[in-house]
């Protein structure tokens, strides 16, 4: 999901992975902050010297170790917790819409037509409508690597409808969005297992 307070009225989300990204490296630096200047003694206590004297932390759950926290130690830790970073400010898109009834709009024509003129930037577009029409460049681009499960099972219901029974929506949709074929060249062995015939 693209991020703009002009844009888009989910801005949030770009907020929120500032958020939890730098809590994450807060929480980074306090615990490389800590196994640098301390070491064990033998308990689940971590020595701290901090100006010259010793403080004891307790950290729960860890298991006894002896000695000093070795330096390969400090950048194997530091190493983990910038993955755990990095998973946490993974980008998604958002699940606000996954319970629209899909069945619902492609049994209609007036409701499928609404969307595919939304897309094609023929018509105006309702809230749901503008979301789609905002990813879909992105996820054909990363292989709809953003998308819930929903999404994605949403994606090959709707693909497999347009293929099957509007082929002419679907021609122009893919003139739109995949112009020089290459999404189609990429997706088409994945679609065929599906059983689609793109």
């Amino acid at each position: 999901m693209r991020c703009s307070l002009s844009r888009n009225p989910y801005a949030l989300c770009a907020t929120l992975a500032l958020i939890r990204m730098g809590f994450v490296i807060f929480l980074t630096r306090v615990a490389i902050a800590l196994f640098s200047r301390g070491y064990r003694n033998g308990s689940n206590n971590l020595l701290v010297a901090s100006d010259g004297v010793n403080e004891t932390v307790t950290i729960p759950g860890i298991e006894k170790l002896e000695g000093e926290f070795p330096e390969n130690g400090i950048t194997v830790l530091a190493l983990f917790l910038l993955v755990v970073a990095i998973v946490l400010a993974e980008d998604k898109y958002t699940t606000k819409y996954d319970n629209v009834d899909l069945d619902t709009i492609l049994a209609s024509d007036r409701l499928l037509k609404n969307y595919v003129n939304c897309l094609l930037e023929k018509g105006s577009c309702t809230p749901d409508g503008k979301e789609l029409k905002e990813t879909l460049p992105d996820a054909l681009s990363t292989e709809c690597s953003k998308c819930s499960e929903k999404q994605k099972k949403g994606t090959e219901k709707v693909v497999r409808y347009l293929v099957n029974k509007k082929p002419e929506t679907w021609e122009q949709l893919k003139k739109k969005y995949d112009p020089s074929g290459q999404y189609t060249t990429k997706y088409i062995d994945e679609a065929h297992k599906q059983g689609i015939n793109v």
